[in-house]
């Protein structure tokens, strides 16, 4: 069994953080590599045994199944149902822990996966996920939620004047 481990520190309070991770189906409003993302009809996103269908930038596909959900500890587990990737067994987990000082200002993310290799040591593909999803999935939800709030604009229902 292979095991990859991605932990950053993030400067949003934990539940900030945690309100966008679990929000299981829409992993593609933050995540670069993912271009669309979907529960399959009727799930419940923290329903464990819900799927989620990925299709990422470049077009492959992902089905995943979420394994476990918990609210309360900021913590959820899914698995791989179909990928394209030489792995089997795959299970992730994403915990959000609080700042330790209690002014909930940062928190720590943590991104793990445990998988079985199709062949060698799982070297290359624990680098892969750690380097080319985590990580930059990891970087790029830091930079959406230190972005501003947008406005909700209404527009205009009148035209200007010739």
């Amino acid at each position: 069994m292979a095991r990859v481990v991605v932990e950053t520190v993030l400067p949003h309070s934990a539940p900030v953080v945690w309100q966008r991770i679990a929000a299981f189906a829409d992993i593609a409003h933050w995540h670069p590599l993912i271009g669309a993302s979907r529960l399959r009809a009727g799930d419940d996103q923290t329903a464990p045994g819900c799927i989620r269908e990925l299709t990422t930038i470049d077009g492959r596909t992902l089905t995943e199944r979420l394994a476990s959900y918990d609210a309360q500890a900021m913590v959820l587990v899914y698995e791989f149902v179909e990928h394209p990737f030489p792995v089997t067994d795959y299970q992730a987990t994403m915990r959000v822990l609080a700042d330790s000082d209690g002014h909930d200002r940062q928190c720590v993310v943590q991104w793990t996966a445990d998988f079985e290799p199709c062949s060698g040591d799982g070297s290359t593909e624990r680098d892969f996920f750690a380097g080319q999803v985590f990580t930059p999935g990891l970087i790029a939800l830091d930079n959406v939620l230190a972005q501003p709030a947008m406005p909700h604009t209404v527009p205009s229902t009148h035209t200007a004047a010739q």
